[in-house]
């Protein structure tokens, strides 16, 4: 007997001795590879594809050991866990296969790093305390269940994501904040399934053009779901979701249901059951279709605007149908008839409607259709049918060009709404005159005004513009302060007054680090980097000097083009007829001539009163006008200290600020 137990402890030690170590030490890392998980189904063998919890499934033999994970201990008995590596991460089919799925209760914050492509399939299922997660700009695709069950996780951003997954953040109640791509496609089964903290809001990108089996099935977002290019709508998408109105537009929509979308199971329920929302189209073929392909006692309102839309500001809710506007329209009324001749929540008597339109939603399986009256007003050289568009074009930062839209008619022009705030937009008389804001940044624009007139009718005006850097051969100036870009300097910190002009510097090629790592904003900044910095910002115009006067100024230096451009400007000057001093340091009365003179020296400015710099000093007239557009400002009430060394941080700034004045 003694014998048995000795060799039973012994066999017991030869195993304890060759399993993994999963307790994480104080101040030590649990890591590995993200391996495949072909076995992860034990009781059967699997070739080929099958379906694993609704979900077609290809099992790979593939290990994707080119990503690997690392888990960190960020604070009392809670965790980080990290992926890095590149391509596609390992899919897991089940929770316990998970290499870090002990510590599942304690990660509360996720890493994926840069070069990794995917967050593979149930990689944070179930972490109920996580809530923060960071993904690199290279994650395109999140798997099946990859943040299903997360129930902490509040905010999210998929915005470089085109691949939601079945299932991927299904079951997550305090989601409200979640950023989805402009390029994403499809959203795939189940993929919000009873998420939405209460009264959130969520917002499908335009790019959309597939709603998948129980997308949205028990969601709690409450706001208005505009779908423009959605051409097909799984069984159960909005099953008894808490969206206060759904606009589907396409006229080409298809409501599919039963074994496709289903995953193999039967199917005879609509997509809108126990929903009692509102479900908006602009398109009566689609009303149609809506109400034929559901079942008429678990639907809820379907409205017709026939041809008109929503506004941004449009609010939804409340029983009552929601307003429309159509361009040079009036809406006059929703009807229970395709006729137009019941309307809605009215009694009519004589010719005279009486009463107040307001529709019961919870009265499933009615159908509402909007009516147009036509305005008289009109937009001058559109025809019927026409949406009246301006297209600034192609513009340079600090151009201002201006389109004036002329109204016909006898109601005159009563208001202006522009939701994308691109714009300055004002009435003149009958006109409407448009002009891009000053402070755009390099990009494309595009919005929608919405102008109204007294008699109640609208009109939509749309409007582009691109706004771009200067080309090598213009003559504006150097622009894009914002923007800013990333910060990679650990030197220069977030609050930082010189934070934002280091990071548009560097992000622009007009400055860089003095090393991978570093700024150096506190070290003193020479004469040879003050005249590049202001030559980069100029666009790196080659100089025309003919001939270099200064013997410490050779033609492999850094500074040697921009030397010669400062000198033939009359930037800078030589510290004598041969030499320039390139590694000598600049004051701050040096700086802001330097800037004063590359914006031609203005006039016009009062002296800036400062103690230390009289009238008569070279940098008078540079201080006055650098403090009065802000470009800096004194050390103290009564000095400027012109003789004061000027450091990178400062010069950065200075000609951060001096482009912003542009």
């Amino acid at each position: 007997m003694k014998k048995r137990m000795l060799s039973l402890l012994l066999a017991l030690v030869m195993v304890l001795t060759i399993l993994p170590t999963v307790a994480l030490a104080e101040d030590a890392s649990l890591a590995g590879f993200c391996g495949g998980d072909a076995n992860a189904e034990k009781e059967k063998t699997i070739t080929g594809a099958t379906w694993v919890y609704g979900v077609k499934t290809d099992f790979s033999t593939d290990i994707y050991k080119n990503v690997s994970w690392r888990l960190d201990k960020n604070g009392t008995d809670t965790y980080t866990l990290t992926l890095s590596g590149s391509g596609k991460m390992a899919d897991y089919l089940a929770r316990g296969v998970r290499p870090w799925d002990s510590y599942a209760s304690k990660i509360t914050k996720l890493i994926v790093e840069d070069g990794v492509s995917s967050v593979g399939s149930r990689t944070c299922y179930n972490f109920t305390v996580l809530t923060d997660v960071s993904l690199a700009d290279t994650v395109t695709d999140i798997g099946e269940f990859s943040f299903s069950e997360c129930s902490a996780l509040v905010s999210v951003d998929l915005s470089n994501v085109t691949c939601i997954r079945a299932n991927a953040l299904r079951g997550d109640r305090a989601l409200s904040d979640i950023r989805l791509s402009r390029d994403l496609k499809v959203i795939d089964y189940q993929a919000f399934r009873d998420s939405g903290a209460d009264n959130s809001s969520i917002s499908i990108p335009a790019s959309v053009t597939e709603i998948g089996f129980g997308a949205f099935e028990g969601a709690k977002f409450t706001n208005l779901l505009n779908l423009p290019n959605v051409e097909k709508v799984g069984a159960f998408a909005f099953n008894k979701s808490k969206f206060a109105a759904v606009v589907l537009t396409n006229a080409e929509l298809a409501i599919v249901s039963g074994k496709e979308e289903d995953h193999g199971n039967e199917c005879d329920d609509s997509v809108f059951s126990g929903n009692e929302a509102v479900f908006y189209t602009s398109v009566p073929s689609v009303m149609d279709k809506l109400y034929n392909e559901n079942r008429e006692n678990n639907i809820g309102i379907i409205a017709c605007t026939n041809g008109g839309s929503f506004t941004p500001d449009t609010k939804f809710g409340g029983f009552t149908l929601a307003e429309p506007q159509k361009d040079g329209c009036i809406f006059a009324g929703w009807f229970s008839d395709s006729d137009l001749t019941e309307k809605e929540g009215l009694s009519e008597e004589n010719g005279t409607y009486t009463g107040t339109p307001t529709t019961d939603i919870h009265a499933n399986g009615r159908r509402y259709y909007a009516k147009w009256e036509p305005s008289a007003d009109s937009i001058l050289g559109k025809t019927d049918g026409e949406q009246m568009a301006v297209d600034f074009g192609t513009v340079f930062y600090g151009d201002t060009p201006s389109a004036t839209v002329t109204f016909t008619g006898s109601n005159a022009l009563k208001e202006i709404k522009s939701y994308g705030g691109f714009f300055e937009v004002k009435i003149d008389g009958m006109n409407v005159v448009i002009t891009p804001k000053a402070d755009l940044q390099p990009g494309t624009y595009t919005d929608t005004l919405y102008v109204h007139t007294e008699n109640g009718a609208v009109h939509f005006i749309s409007v582009t513009l691109t706004v771009t850097e200067k080309s090598a051969d213009s003559d504006l100036p150097f622009w894009l302060p914002a923007a800013i870009g990333s910060n990679p300097f650990s030197d220069v910190a977030g609050g930082a007054y010189y934070n934002a002009a280091v990071r548009w510097a560097v992000r622009n090629g007009i400055a860089s680090g003095t090393d991978a790592k570093h700024f150096s904003p506190d070290a003193a900044c020479t004469r040879g980097q003050a005249v590049t910095f202001l030559w980069r910002a100029a666009g790196c115009p080659a100089p025309a000097l003919a001939e270099n006067p200064f013997a410490d100024v050779k033609p492999t230096d850094y500074c040697y083009d921009a030397v010669l451009w400062a000198v033939q400007t009359g930037v800078a000057k030589g510290t004598s007829a041969s030499t320039f001093s390139p590694d000598a340091p600049c004051t701050r009365g040096q700086i802001v001539t330097f800037l004063y003179r590359a914006a031609g020296s203005p006039s016009g400015y009062a002296n800036s009163g400062y103690t230390d710099v009289p009238e008569t000093s070279y940098c008078a007239a540079p201080v006055a006008w650098a403090v009065a557009l802000r470009v800096t400002s004194g050390t103290s009430a009564i000095t400027f200290s012109p003789d004061a060394l000027c450091t990178r941080a400062q010069i950065v700034t200075f000609l951060y600020r001096d482009c912003m004045n542009e």
